[in-house]
C-alpha cells in the first residue's frame, strides 16, 4: 500500500492515482473575509486543481464535484485560518452546524467564520481571534445570508 508521501512524485510528473483517475476542483477568485468582511462578487473560476481522486476522497472524505477552493483574507480566524491560505469548502453542506467554520455571503459581504447556535435559535458568527467582536445573525440580516458551504480543509505558508 502507498503512503500520502508516495502521491508527490506522482503529482509533480502529472499523475494522478494508481488508476488514472483525476479530479478537478475550482479555485475561485475569491477571498472569502476572516475579518469584518469583503465585497461580494461574482464567483469566477480562475482555476482548476487537478488531483488523483483517490486522494481527494482519502483527505477530504468528500464528494469531489462539491468542493471548491477559496481563499482566506484578513485575521478574524487566526490562529485557525491565516491570512492568504486557502481554503476547501463543501458546498453541499449548508446545514450551520454549531462550532463549524463556513464559508457564507451575508448583505455584500463574503466572509468565514465560526458558528454558534444557541437553544433559542440565536446564531452568532464568532471570529477564532480574540482582537474581533462575535456577531450575532440578527432576523433583519437572515434575509440576505447565503451560506457557500463548510470549510473542510485549510491549508498556507509557513512563513
Amino acid at each position: 500500500q502507498k503512503s500520502d508521501g508516495d502521491a508527490v512524485p506522482a503529482l509533480l510528473q502529472g499523475g494522478g492515482s494508481s488508476a488514472g483517475e483525476t479530479v478537478a476542483i475550482p479555485h475561485y477568485a475569491v477571498q472569502l473575509s476572516a475579518g469584518n468582511g469583503r465585497p461580494a462578487a461574482d464567483f469566477e473560476d480562475l482555476e482548476r486543481l487537478v488531483l488523483p481522486a483517490a486522494w481527494v476522497r482519502r483527505v477530504f472524505g468528500r464528494p469531489a464535484a462539491h468542493l471548491v477552493l477559496a481563499g482566506a483574507a484578513g485575521t478574524s480566524m487566526e490562529p485557525t485560518i491565516r491570512d492568504r491560505d486557502l481554503l476547501v469548502v463543501d458546498t453541499s453542506d449548508q446545514r450551520l452546524t454549531s462550532g463549524r467554520i463556513y464559508a457564507l455571503v451575508v448583505g455584500d459581504n463574503l466572509l468565514v467564520k465560526r458558528i454558534e447556535r444557541t437553544l433559542r435559535g440565536q446564531i452568532f458568527l464568532r471570529p477564532d481571534n480574540s482582537a474581533y467582536q462575535t456577531e450575532e445573525l440578527t432576523s433583519d440580516l437572515a434575509d440576505t445570508v447565503r451560506i457557500l458551504g463548510q470549510v473542510i480543509w485549510h491549508g498556507g505558508s509557513l512563513e
